[in-house]
C-alpha cells in the first residue's frame, strides 16, 4: 500500500507496527521510538504488545542517557 493511500484511524492516528520478535536490536528500537515520541509529544503514541517489563529497559536507558521523566 502506498503511503499516499493509508488513512486515519477514528483518533486521527495513522497505524504502523514494528515487529522485533525480542531480538537483540529490540532494545535501540524502542528507545528510537521512545525519543521519537519525546520530540512529538501526543502525536506520536508508543504501544508495546509485550509485557511491560520488556520495555523497561529501553524506558531506564532514555531516563539516565538522556534525562527523560
Amino acid at each position: 500500500m502506498d503511503v499516499a493511500d493509508k488513512k486515519p484511524n477514528e483518533a486521527g492516528f495513522y497505524i504502523e507496527y514494528v515487529k522485533t520478535g525480542f531480538r537483540l536490536y529490540d532494545i535501540a528500537v524502542t528507545c528510537a521510538l521512545l525519543i521519537a515520541k519525546h520530540y512529538v509529544g501526543d502525536q506520536f503514541v508508543v504501544h508495546t504488545n509485550g509485557a511491560d517489563a520488556q520495555s523497561s529497559d529501553a524506558r531506564r536507558i532514555c531516563q539516565k542517557v538522556l534525562g527523560y521523566p
